[in-house]
């Protein structure tokens, strides 16, 4: 995965909400009509009573030498996350979440496979050869992938007591990781 924690810290800072374009059309002495497109927010602003620009285009007087000057205006927090926020940087957290979205996949499967593995034990155990087929199916899928124990485990209880404490230490992590994203949303209008 890619580290966008630089990305995360300067989108905190920029205008916040949504950002859309709006185009306007200017007449041109050239014949055709001149397009401005100008980045603004979503939502109006309260006092405004309309969208809060972020990215605004503006012309201003200069000197005999330079008459006119272009400019775009913006905040330098909003222009630090639009660099930021290059192609090669969407480009690749769009690869991130593709990567991520199948690793999720692989993991559900994987999952799936060792709950069907189990099921057929007990199906096996119970309507078939009895419990020493049974094991031979969770045997089977412990040994293709290679998790089965280490041969001096010989405590079983211990073993499990001793190993579940990684798996329960990286579900809490992962449980107040989404408390915190459920009461950011309950809060958020």
């Amino acid at each position: 995965m890619t580290d966008h924690s630089n990305l995360k810290d300067l989108a905190e800072v920029a205008t916040q909400g949504g950002w859309q374009v709006i185009e306007t059309e200017l007449p041109c002495r050239l014949g055709r009509p001149h397009v401005e497109r100008r980045i603004f927010t979503t939502k109006d602003h309260p006092q405004l009573k309309a969208p809060w620009p972020v990215v605004n285009g503006s012309v201003a007087l200069g000197t005999d030498e330079s008459p006119v000057h272009h400019m775009v205006s913006m905040t330098a927090e909003d222009a630090a996350f639009i660099a930021a926020a290059n192609p090669a940087a969407v480009l690749a957290l769009i690869a991130d979440n593709e990567h991520a979205r199948m690793r999720i996949k692989e993991l559900d499967l994987l999952f799936g496979r060792y709950l069907l593995g189990m099921r057929a034990s007990v199906i096996e155990w119970q309507h078939g050869e009895g419990a020493d087929a049974a094991m031979q199916w969770i045997w089977n899928g412990l040994a293709g992938p290679g998790e089965l124990p280490p041969e001096d485990e010989i405590e079983a209880q211990a073993y499990f007591d001793r190993e579940i404490s990684a798996v329960e230490a990286g579900m809490e992590e992962v449980a107040v990781f989404f408390d915190v994203r459920r009461a950011a949303k309950q809060v958020a209008p």
